[in-house]
């Protein structure tokens, strides 16, 4: 396994300049090769603080449907109670109709 740099293919434009003009050619080079690499960075770290801040707004909405959940359930089963509880007193008053009537 080879774990050196692969070496890079220059063209002849710069192959004809002088030694100096080559060095500030290569140290531009690495210069916006940083900056680039700087901004990637910031762009990741501001993603990551993004991501963080999604994940907390995401489970503060599940726990919100949970509580949401579980108050219209309370509200279902306490209509269905009485609801229920209407029925059986129809049922009741029907009987106490047919008794006298």
């Amino acid at each position: 396994m080879n774990n050196s740099a692969p070496s890079l293919a220059f063209g002849e434009k710069f192959k004809r300049w002088t030694p100096q003009e080559q060095i500030d050619y290569l140290k531009k080079l690495a210069a916006s090769q940083n900056q680039a690499l700087d901004e990637m960075q910031k762009d990741r770290d501001r993603l990551a603080v993004e991501n963080r801040a999604l994940h907390k707004q995401i489970v503060n909405a599940e726990d919100a449907l949970h509580i949401q959940k579980g108050i219209n359930t309370a509200a279902i089963l306490k209509q269905n109670a009485d609801v229920q509880e209407a029925g059986a007193r129809i049922i009741e008053l029907q009987a106490k109709l047919r008794e006298t009537g």
